[in-house]
């Protein structure tokens, strides 16, 4: 028969430190960080101007344009000298393309509008009006519309 088991005795003294172990493996790198900022400009001298470069070749010639519409362009005038509107018109089919005047010798006119006129948004102006105010009664302006004769 086995008898009862005493209380626990004192903690014994610290046992002496024991020998340096080995290194152990080291580990795997850790992935790349951000790149950082980019830093101030540097306060160094521009350089001088490099020399011009020649010249490059001459490029291909390019493709030709289409062909232009047949047909021809002339002028119609009229002689004005009185204050008011005038105008001048194409040939009856043909289409106005611009207009304007020319002022004589003296001239005191004041030009207030120059505007094509007539014809539709399908057909194109067919003339030219005009609106002056003479402030010399014996002058004279000469009014014109260059048009376009299709053929």
């Amino acid at each position: 028969m086995t008898g009862v088991t005493g209380p626990t005795g004192p903690t014994g003294p610290t046992g002496a430190t024991g020998a340096t172990g080995t290194n152990g493996t080291n580990g795997t790198d850790g992935a790349t960080g951000a790149t950082g900022p980019t830093g101030a400009t540097g306060a160094g001298v521009t350089g001088p101007t490099g020399a011009t470069g020649t010249a490059g070749a001459t490029g291909a010639t390019g493709v030709t344009g289409p062909t232009g519409p047949n047909g021809n362009y002339y002028v119609k005038t009229a002689l004005i000298s009185t204050t008011g509107a005038a105008s001048v018109s194409c040939t009856t089919g043909d289409t106005a393309i611009s207009g304007g005047y020319t002022l004589g010798g003296g001239m005191l006119f004041t030009e207030s509008q120059d505007h094509p006129v007539g014809g539709s948004a399908s057909t194109g102006p067919t003339g030219w009006s005009f609106l002056f105010a003479n402030g010399n009664g014996s002058s004279t302006a000469t009014i014109y519309v260059v048009c376009f004769h299709s053929s």
